[in-house]
């Protein structure tokens, strides 16, 4: 029943992108608005084929990280006329596109709760390899990088806050990804890898 329900949300997630005239500008042209029921159709259809099999909590993962970083998406001020990019203010959001916020705050509870017990071993398997001035260098540069400069200081430390968390949720669902990537798996994983992209070599 489960992944059914799955096939049909999919399904409405891909008539949703079709026929929502709120997508498309004036001439009927999709917007980047459409890419978030595409990447709600696509999540629903990783875990419709998944949800059987070993790889469901991959799955899971996976399906949670594509509508997540869609939704961050959706709240930069992009579209057609020159000008740089920002994140919108919280407030025009909760006012005009409050799932949005939903979305993403449902992405960093399950984040958080899906790195409970695994941040001890990751925090000591960094200190091991790094040392503690390039894992400061490393998270300077994360952060910084995360927002476009603006004139405005308290926006700009206001939305480099916000991207820079936005950004560190992201990352935390794509380890968990890999983390949850059956074992037994990873050899064939890798062989189709191969395959597909040719050997490394010892290098």
């Amino acid at each position: 029943m489960l992944r059914i329900l799955f096939w049909l949300l999919t399904a409405a997630a891909i008539a949703w992108a079709a026929f929502d005239p709120r997508l498309r500008d004036a001439e009927g042209i999709p917007t980047g608005a459409i890419c978030l029921p595409l990447s709600l159709a696509a999540a629903s259809l990783v875990l419709g084929a998944a949800w059987r099999s070993e790889w469901r909590r991959a799955a899971l993962w996976l399906a949670l990280a594509l509508a997540g970083q869609a939704a961050a998406l959706q709240m930069i001020d992009a579209g057609t006329r020159l000008h740089y990019q920002h994140y919108r203010p919280l407030g025009w959001l909760a006012a005009h596109r409050p799932w949005l916020l939903v979305l993403a705050g449902f992405q960093t509870a399950a984040v958080v709760a899906g790195w409970r017990r695994r941040w001890r071993p990751a925090w000591g398997w960094l200190r091991r390899h790094f040392r503690w001035w390039q894992l400061g260098g490393v998270a300077a540069v994360f952060a910084l990088t995360a927002a476009t400069v603006s004139e405005d200081v308290r926006f700009y430390a206001a939305e480099l806050a916000f991207a820079a968390l936005l950004q560190a949720v992201n990352l935390g669902n794509i380890a968990l990804v890999g983390w949850s990537i059956p074992g037994g798996a990873l050899p064939q994983l890798g062989e189709r890898l191969a395959a597909w992209f040719g050997d490394s070599g010892p290098a």
